[in-house]
């Protein structure tokens, strides 16, 4: 609008600085509403995959959980079964051999079954390796119930030092014939064609320029 002849110049300058003051500010208001919405939209995307992959996991350790409670009651019906027969028939076809190696015996075999159900239903949980714990349960409850009719069923129990010496035997098998990195390195054709050409190289005579 064209000002007033009778306006005074002062005045016109006042009222164009507060036009364009306020179309400044509203400038900066719809800047920071379109940051402030990127920004936030950023926000629920990351959280969204954060959920996700909550979720996920959380699916992936009730598998696991399902999985490891399904598995144990196998083991805990094996021992509870086996150790009601051993008692059984110790105390109503054997009480005269119901003697102190007896009860030494059934605190061995317990005192097995105890340790390595537990590392069983651990291994379970987490998702780790159990087999050394399950082949121990499975020689102590087998000497266990053959036992429980003779007394050449603890025969079996030799296996546990067999299969521990095996173990050892194999570890030093292993440490003693796995080739360490030098000597790979050395019986590698590619590296010992290296080596020849280095030596070679060192071993030529070095001339001097006489000036």
């Amino acid at each position: 609008p064209q000002p007033h002849p009778l306006a005074l110049p002062g005045a016109h300058s006042a009222q164009l600085a507060r036009e364009r003051s306020c179309a400044c500010s509203q400038f900066a208001r719809e800047c920071s509403c379109a940051c402030s919405g990127s920004g936030s939209g950023r926000t629920e995307e990351e959280e969204a995959e954060e959920e996700e992959g909550g979720a996920m996991a959380g699916q992936a350790e009730k598998k696991q959980a399902k999985r490891a409670e399904s598995l144990i009651v196998y083991f805990l019906y094996a021992m509870v079964g086996v150790n009601a027969l051993y008692v059984l028939s110790r105390v109503l076809f054997y009480w005269s051999s119901w003697g102190k190696w007896s009860i030494i015996g059934f605190a061995l075999f317990s005192f097995v079954s105890y340790f390595t159900y537990n590392g069983i239903d651990r291994a379970l949980q987490i998702g780790g390796d159990y087999e050394w714990f399950q082949d121990m349960f499975i020689v102590n409850l087998t000497t266990q119930l053959l036992v429980c009719f003779s007394d050449y069923g603890w025969l079996l129990y030799l296996l546990v030092p067999g299969y521990l010496g095996w173990k050892v035997l194999k570890m030093f098998l292993s440490y003693v014939f796995t080739p360490t990195e030098a000597e790979m390195n050395d019986n590698d054709p590619k590296n010992k064609k290296k080596m020849e050409k280095q030596q070679k190289k060192a071993e030529r005579p070095k001339f001097k320029s006489m000036k």
